[in-house]
């Protein structure tokens, strides 16, 4: 009866079985239950501040909180996406350094462009 939590699955007594709550990237779930709906934020919120790069989580990780509860389904999938990307390309993305490629130019990377430049801490790095 041991559980294990994966990325897109749970495993019970050796079987795969898709979890719901955890079902992103395309395959999120409705919105209709609050447990599940906690669940993608808990996951979300620990992605963003797990990135791999400091200046990522620094970010995302002030980004999460503070916008995750107000996104919408759409938004919440296109973050999801977001955080999958390499970190070098989401900062350079976030800072403004290169364009975004158009599949990633969405409304959540113009909320996360717009949220870091009210760092205080990104500030000193822009020329």
């Amino acid at each position: 009866k041991k559980k294990r939590n994966f990325d897109m699955f749970v495993v019970t007594r050796g079987r795969f079985i898709v979890a719901h709550a955890l079902s992103l990237n395309g395959r999120f779930v409705s919105q209709s239950s609050s447990a599940n709906l906690d669940a993608v934020h808990r996951k979300l919120n620990w992605r963003s501040n797990h990135t791999g790069m400091l200046e990522n989580d620094i970010i995302l990780g002030t980004f999460a909180p503070k916008y995750l509860p107000n996104l919408t389904e759409a938004q919440i999938q296109e973050y999801d996406t977001l955080l999958h990307q390499p970190d070098p390309d989401i900062y350079n993305w976030v800072t403004g350094k290169f364009p975004p490629p158009p599949e990633y130019d969405t409304s959540v990377l113009k909320l996360l462009m717009e949220h870091s430049r009210s760092l205080p801490h990104l500030k000193a790095n822009k020329n």
